[in-house]
């Protein structure tokens, strides 16, 4: 399958929208989730983790899952293709991976977002909850980056599938400046 330059160009600029979006979105929420975690004020960390229930649910969740649509959709209809090159598919499988663990993560933050619009949040019992409302984001960032710096380095090497396509059909491996 082949999109036009045009539907390439659109599917590029819906993914890099959504995928830096998801990135910016998990920044707020890991600032957020630092604040709930470091401030004493009860009042505070309760609309903290009402506003992290929101972005998580409003903004994180249907950046992935536009980022991941339209990443899917490059792929399959450009040169560099869905499992041709070792970057694209480490960055599908960081996506995946990526959206997984979103999916585990939304648990907590709903436990806490309901915690705190139902009552008083008991801040001591749910410690290890609020602890890993910063490590995950943390690491999601560092996941993200990492799908960020593939996407533009893209560095070369054809998996075997791509080896095998390129010799059937006598192409040579996309330009860099392609994508």
């Amino acid at each position: 399958m082949s999109f036009s330059p045009h539907v390439r160009r659109f599917l590029l600029v819906a993914h890099l929208g959504s995928a830096l979006g998801w990135l910016g979105a998990v920044t707020a929420y890991l600032v957020l989730a630092v604040v709930g975690l470091s401030q004493p004020d009860a009042q505070l960390v309760r609309g903290v983790y009402l506003g992290m229930g929101e972005i998580a649910w409003w903004v994180i969740v249907p950046a992935c899952a536009t980022a991941m649509i339209t990443g899917v959709l490059q792929g399959l209809g450009s040169p560099w293709g869905l499992a041709r090159h070792y970057w694209v598919l480490f960055k599908l499988i960081l996506n995946v991976i990526a959206s997984i663990a979103l999916a585990i993560h939304l648990q907590p933050t709903d436990l806490l977002a309901q915690r705190g619009a139902a009552a008083a949040l008991p801040l001591g019992s749910l410690e290890p909850v609020r602890l890993q409302l910063v490590i995950a984001p943390a690491a999601a960032i560092l996941l993200l980056l990492t799908n960020l710096t593939l996407g533009v380095l893209k560095p070369r090497g054809l998996t075997s599938w791509g080896v095998r396509s390129r010799h059937s059909r006598g192409r040579a491996e996309p330009s860099a400046s392609a994508g």
